[in-house]
């Protein structure tokens, strides 16, 4: 899976070999200094895949972890309903219940918004199934590589030492034709995307978010009732008008059951499927 530093990676990378070999000319040792380009081109590039997917794994982990929680709170919900307390206590521990409820909802709705997936559709564009980085649409993928990028100047530097003026010379004068120029060079390696499988797991991920609020919604409903039950027996035993305790702990449910709706929006409105489906090679 190639996300869009990556991508904006290889773009810059192509450029850098062009200019190698634009340098290099007629040096016997243009082919192994290529060649040791490519080799730490390629090692940079999958180290940065390699943080790519365990900062997708972590995500992941924050997910289960806040489903765990939820887990954990409904048996306590159910503890609550089967042996209780007084009916002031059993209030505020259902506000309790309903603050931690949000808390693992907050935990798991910042996992499923920020970025959850290593491929950004919207920085990819599509021609005859070939994706190449879209130059005016892509500044703030671009901009996020740049270190990235600097480690594949870094390494041109080292394979190439007497390149340095040269490739400064001609960094900024170099298009994105300059790296499509390249891509069809055998020793350029290439990365392939099986995007049926990504849209397969981002459908169950979307379903197992949609599964994780309906839960919490649930919970906040039961907590709501066992606020209400606890009221309505403590003004039939006391015959007075209903204490701060209860009050308190159903505007407590009530924010919580705001911020769970306004989390959910958030999860939901990210995009499942990207615009185009064709399978994405990308070259360098």
């Amino acid at each position: 899976m190639v996300s869009a530093i990556t991508q904006a990676l290889l773009q810059r990378t192509a450029t850098v070999r062009k200019i190698i070999q634009q340098t290099q000319g007629d040096d016997p040792n243009s082919a192994q200094t290529i060649a040791l380009f490519d080799e730490r081109s390629k090692q940079s590039i999958d180290a940065i895949n390699k943080l790519e997917l365990a900062k997708v794994d972590v995500k992941k982990q924050t997910k289960e972890i806040a489903a765990q929680k939820l887990a954990r709170l409904k048996e306590q919900l159910r503890m609550l309903r089967m042996f209780g307390g007084s009916s002031k206590a059993m209030a505020r521990q259902a506000a309790a219940l309903a603050r931690e409820i949000a808390s693992a909802v907050s935990s798991y709705a910042s996992a499923a918004t920020d970025g959850a997936s290593p491929i950004d559709d919207s920085k990819l564009a599509y021609s005859g199934g070939d994706a190449s980085t879209s130059g005016g649409d892509d500044r703030s993928a671009t901009n996020t590589a740049n270190a990235g990028g600097e480690a594949a100047v870094a390494t041109a530097e080292a394979a190439a030492p007497g390149s340095t003026d040269a490739a400064a010379a001609t960094t900024g004068g170099a298009t994105q034709s300059d790296a499509q120029a390249t891509a069809t060079t055998p020793s350029t390696p290439t990365a392939t995307t099986d995007r049926a499988g990504v849209l397969a797991q981002r459908a169950a991920d979307r379903e197992q978010d949609r599964a994780f609020f309906q839960e919490a919604k649930n919970m906040l409903a039961q907590l709501r009732g066992i606020i209400e039950d606890a009221k309505h027996k403590d003004h039939a035993k006391h015959a007075k008008g209903s204490p701060a305790v209860f009050v308190a702990a159903l505007n407590t449910v009530s924010s919580v059951d705001r911020s769970v709706a306004s989390a959910e929006r958030s999860v939901l409105a990210v995009p499942v499927v990207p615009v185009a489906i064709p399978a994405v090679r990308i070259s360098v």
